[in-house]
Formats: C-alpha cells, sequence, structure tokens
C-alpha cells in the first residue's frame, strides 16, 4: 500500500490521513523488526548497516552546507565569475 502511493495517480486519490497513517505504520513495523532482533550477528550486521547510513547522511549534509556557504559567497545571482571575462 506505501508503495503504491509514490505512483502520482494513486497518490492523488488517498487521503492525506490515510497516506500518512500507511506510512507510519510501514516504519513502526520496521523500528519493531529492527528492536526484536536477537541474534548476536544480526545485531552486529544491523549496527553497521546503520552506521554505514549515519556516514552517508553526514556527508551528504556536509556537502550541502558546503555548497549553501559556497553559493552565498559568489554573490547576488550566484553569477559565474568566469561570465566576466565573457562580457568585456
Amino acid at each position: 500500500m506505501v508503495a503504491a502511493t509514490l505512483v502520482p495517480p494513486v497518490r492523488r486519490s488517498i487521503p492525506r490521513p490515510v497516506e500518512i497513517l500507511a506510512w507510519t505504520a510501514l516504519v513502526v513495523a520496521c523500528v519493531i523488526g529492527i528492536i526484536s532482533i536477537t541474534s548476536p550477528n544480526a545485531r552486529e550486521l544491523t549496527a553497521s548497516a546503520v552506521w554505514g547510513i549515519d556516514q552517508v547522511i553526514s556527508t551528504l549534509v556536509g556537502l550541502l552546507g558546503a555548497g549553501v556557504v559556497g553559493a552565498s559567497h559568489q554573490g547576488a545571482g550566484g553569477s559565474d565569475p568566469g561570465q566576466e571575462v565573457l562580457k568585456g
């Protein structure tokens, strides 16, 4: 059901509260599934996967922040310094 909400015509036909409920139920089911892992090997593998996802998210946030800071240093309109040569 949740995957079906990714298709635009289906998404428009499903009321927003039902969609929110479906996504919440999916997240809760996943969290319960991860919490209930009892095998030490599986738990270590899950912890490693979570660590990897955390690294990817941290890197993306850092790159996004560097891009925003870099864009703000270009001046108004985000003009390319190389365009000044073409104008001259």
